[in-house]
């Protein structure tokens, strides 16, 4: 998007909005791509490395550990369900039309258990990785 976009968007001018948008961008909030006119956008590898930092600041390795065997119990109970690896295999129009609103709620769900798992594991190694280092 970009900063005249942004600031319509913000209700703001479209200087705040620049002036904003570049401190974001130093930040490593944004992505500045560099043209005329600039355009940023979010930069979701940020958001992922916040919300990793959060679940290992406020959880015990313990306790993200149990979280994945949750979560990896909730993704083999959906393979089994669906018979197939990843909620992309299933072939929606397989199924009743009565059943397909619940199917796509099963795989919505089922796409975020795996996301869930993957930060709450990469939260776990971090969290192993400190407490290992720590006693070093």
């Amino acid at each position: 998007m970009t900063a005249a976009e942004i600031s319509e968007r913000a209700d703001c001018s479209e200087d705040a909005a620049r002036a904003h948008l570049s401190f974001y961008a130093d930040l490593g909030i944004v992505i500045r791509h560099e043209g005329r006119p600039m355009r940023y956008e979010r930069n979701d590898d940020y958001f992922e490395w916040r919300r990793v930092n959060e679940l290992a600041r406020e959880h015990t390795v313990d306790e993200l550990q149990a979280r994945v065997s949750e979560l990896t119990d909730q993704l083999e109970s959906y393979r089994d369900e669906y018979n197939v690896d990843s909620p992309a295999d299933v072939d929606v129009l397989a199924f009743d039309a009565d059943n397909v609103d619940d199917v796509y709620v099963d795989l919505s769900d089922w796409a975020t258990v795996v996301e869930e798992r993957r930060l709450h594991e990469r939260a776990r190694r971090k969290v192993t990785s400190s407490t290992a280092q720590s006693h070093s």
